[in-house]
């Protein structure tokens, strides 16, 4: 009976060491696969966060070389008068297309999420359970945060808060966690001349923009070029 009994334990130990063993090697191969991805080998990356309720979003430009991360917010309505063009958060393309030309930048790699403030309370609660709501405050809590390996478990479900309206991969997420808790994190807010939109007909048609400051936008410009 003793025997029996020391077989059986032997065979649960022998189990248990087999599914630990093989938990390690595909949590090694998950994170040896996230950081031979594209989006790891990139050294300059930009993210867009669009909060659809609130009409605002963050852009992020995240330069590896300059161990920097450039976080800029902006209203729905904005207007470059330099290229006298107009922004539109409904949609997220439309937003790197804006802030790219009116700073001179330009990446290959560029991950978009559009969101409800609902979603985006949930994906931030995601990462810290700390009941946060502001997003920046967000950015820098996370940025503080210590990392560690086990963290690639739960991807899957942080990327499902992004969706349906996001191009988000696991690698995009895992390198934009990983590069904000390894860089200094600079946030901007584009000055503008108006408080208020300012209403504008033409062709007929009625226009509402935000003007921004351009001595706001070169001074934000020079320093992304440092």
């Amino acid at each position: 009976m003793r025997r029996k009994r020391r077989t059986t334990l032997f065979w649960i130990i022998f189990v248990v060491i087999l599914a630990a063993a093989g938990f390690g090697v595909w949590l090694l191969l998950t994170n040896l696969s996230l950081k031979r991805s594209p989006e790891f080998a990139s050294q300059v990356l930009h993210y867009v966060f669009v909060n659809k309720d609130k009409d605002t979003a963050h852009f992020i430009r995240m330069d590896i070389s300059k161990r920097m991360v450039y976080i800029l917010s902006l209203k729905q309505h904005s207007f470059d008068p330099l290229n006298n063009r107009a922004m539109d958060l409904s949609n997220p393309l439309d937003v790197f297309s804006f802030v790219e030309r009116m700073l001179d930048i330009s990446t290959t790699q560029r991950f978009y999420a559009s969101m409800s403030d609902k979603q985006l309370k949930a994906f931030m609660s995601s990462f810290l359970r700390n009941g946060e709501t502001d997003f920046e405050v967000f950015l820098k809590n996370l940025a503080n945060k210590k990392s560690n390996i086990f963290e690639t478990i739960f991807l899957g479900k942080q990327l499902s808060y992004l969706r349906p309206e996001s191009n988000f991969t696991k690698a995009a997420l895992a390198k934009f966690v990983y590069e904000l808790q390894r860089n200094a994190l600079r946030f901007y807010t584009l000055t503008t001349t108006t408080d208020k939109p300012v209403r504008i007909t033409v062709d007929g048609r009625q226009f509402e923009r935000i003007y921004l400051d351009l001595q706001s936008i070169q001074t934000i410009k020079q320093d992304i070029r440092r």
